[in-house]
């Protein structure tokens, strides 16, 4: 009975005037896996009275989650997504056919070698648009046509989503989930499936290593400022230390092996995939094989693992226990000097660190990207969230009574009780806020967002830098994020480089009173933001409200 109720709500569901209609799911757009996915994150699954003794009492149940809200997966309607294609994708497409006029191989190959990246992807929505836009052109040059016929348009958009789309998310159910979206739109009849777990990757896009040079500057001094859970004495101690070491001037230790040499050999193993047609299963398979070999490459592993030694410092708990392995400048050096010298503990703790929060290397993960300066596009509508852990939300789940609990001053008493009363929820909640409070001092003191991680900081604005930072000089980025950009006191650093720079395309600004985003309040003002690299400068801008 209970498969057979389920079966029948899986394919049924009653309208608003209580009819029975049937489910089609051949008519479900591949788009709507991110309206299905957003959803599912709003419910947590329950099972209450567990331990009842009569089966009866015992039941399943959804709660209203919070994974939507700490992850920042809201999906976006298919209208602005097309005006972030406009804006920021076929400009770019028109550049790149023009440069290349006359010469049909040219301008095929110039299409197939473009560059368009979500870092916040979600369900992959937004690079699916993208894939599909430059799909469509491709089919339009190889054939001749206007109007493409649907096999050739289905075979240059198999072609786009192994060269073209990148994603990352840290969820990594999205990342699933965005693979999946691109196969499905990417079938073939006779070709198998695409490897694409080197294009869409799982990871926290603002927390990790942009720029490989930052190995040589040493760790920053306030990588060892304390947070929740840490000794601020030994704190005090570390950042001494490290201080008077990065004074001594010792580094010229990696004169030898600039980094930008590394991104380079890193990119030619990259593009030697690019080259591999995924026509068959033999050749799928040769991509999965090259790139996990090349993951393993020992060149990769080490500037992988500095890369995290150098991270986890801002994020590592400095107690008296740890105090032996904590990475430093001086312990950094020795093993970007002499891996096999590197001291153990420390190298072991921080992948262990970068592992668990998800630490990003950008120039890792994509060189072939890196190698020519950077993405030709970048698409999203990034978290809106701030940097900050929310107790309602934390305890929503855990312990609802602490919730529910309006008085701040009476909450936080409730909270300090865990500490006899439950100290394993307790400690959870220290871990929850060290990692929170870690991220922040990330943000703020890694250099790498000096123009947005100032006040109370919103991921929106460190994303909206991000964007900025990650194209290269003739690309273009476009991202849906709240209209303060523009108004915000804290923003104002940045947004005045977009227009002292003449960097900003255009600003087109929205208030919610449809709904557009149903989670948000009606009076909630934001923007589809589009800007430029510098090759490209804007003598205009153009505001639209």
């Amino acid at each position: 009975d209970l498969l057979l109720q389920s079966i029948h709500n899986l394919t049924e569901f009653e309208d608003e005037n209580r009819n029975l209609v049937s489910i089609n799911y051949r008519a479900l757009d591949v788009e709507e896996l991110g309206s299905v996915y957003e959803g599912l994150l709003e419910l947590h699954p329950v099972i209450e009275n567990i331990e009842a003794a009569n089966p009866n009492q015992i039941t399943f149940l959804f709660h209203e989650g919070t994974e939507r809200k700490t992850t920042g997966s809201y999906y976006t309607r298919p209208d602005l997504v097309n005006e972030l294609i406009k804006s920021a994708l076929i400009p770019v497409i028109k550049e790149r056919l023009k440069k290349n006029a006359g010469n049909k191989e040219a301008q095929e190959e110039a299409l197939l070698k473009l560059k368009v990246c979500d870092p916040a992807a979600g369900s992959g929505h937004m690079i699916l648009a993208a894939a599909r836009t430059i799909a469509w052109e491709l089919a339009c040059i190889r054939s001749g046509e206007s109007n493409p016929a649907p096999s050739v348009y289905r075979t240059c958009l198999r072609e786009v989503i192994q060269h073209c789309v990148y994603a990352v998310d840290m969820n990594p159910d999205a990342v699933e989930l965005c693979k999946l979206s691109l196969w499905l739109e990417s079938h073939n009849s006779g070709k198998p499936i695409s490897f694409l777990d080197h294009k869409i990757r799982c990871g926290n896009s603002l927390v990790g290593v942009t720029d490989l040079s930052v190995l040589k500057k040493g760790i920053p001094d306030d990588a060892f400022s304390p947070v929740t859970g840490d000794d601020k004495d030994i704190c005090r101690e570390l950042k001494r230390a490290n201080a008077s070491f990065r004074r001594t001037g010792q580094y010229d230790l990696f004169d030898s092996a600039p980094a930008d040499q590394e991104i380079r050999n890193f990119s030619s193993d990259y593009n030697d995939l690019e080259k591999i047609r995924q026509d068959n299963l033999e050749t799928v398979k040769q991509v999965r094989s090259r790139y996990e070999h090349f993951r393993k490459d020992n060149r990769w592993l080490n500037d992988w693992t500095a890369c995290n030694v150098w991270t986890s410092a801002f994020f590592y708990t400095y107690n008296q226990e740890t105090k032996q392995s904590v990475p430093s400048t001086e312990r950094l050096q020795i093993f970007m000097q002499r891996p096999a010298a590197g001291y153990g503990p420390t190298i072991g703790k921080a992948d262990s660190i970068a592992v668990e929060n998800r630490f990003f290397h950008w120039p890792l993960e994509f060189p072939d990207v890196f190698s020519q300066g950077g993405f030709d596009v970048m698409l999203g509508n990034p978290p809106w969230e701030r940097i900050k852990l929310q107790e309602k939300e934390f305890f929503s789940l855990r312990d609802p009574k602490i919730a529910k609990e309006k008085n701040a001053s009476k909450r936080k008493e409730l909270i300090k009780s865990l500490k006899e009363n439950n100290p394993q929820f307790f400690y959870e909640y220290i871990k929850a806020l060290h990692q929170s409070e870690a991220e922040s001092k990330f943000i703020r003191n890694s250099y790498r967002f000096p123009k947005s991680a100032y006040g109370d900081i919103n991921t929106y604005a460190i994303f909206c830098e991000l964007f900025y930072s990650l194209i290269n000089k003739k690309s273009r980025a476009g991202l849906i994020i709240p209209a303060g950009i523009a108004t915000d006191n804290t923003t104002k650093a940045l947004f005045s480089d977009f227009v002292n720079n003449q960097r900003l395309v255009q600003l087109i600004g929205f208030e919610n009173e449809e709904m557009i985003f149903p989670s948000v309040h009606h009076a909630f003002k934001f923007c589809a933001i589009t800007l430029t690299g510098d090759d490209n400068k804007i003598a205009q801008s153009s505001f639209t409200f």
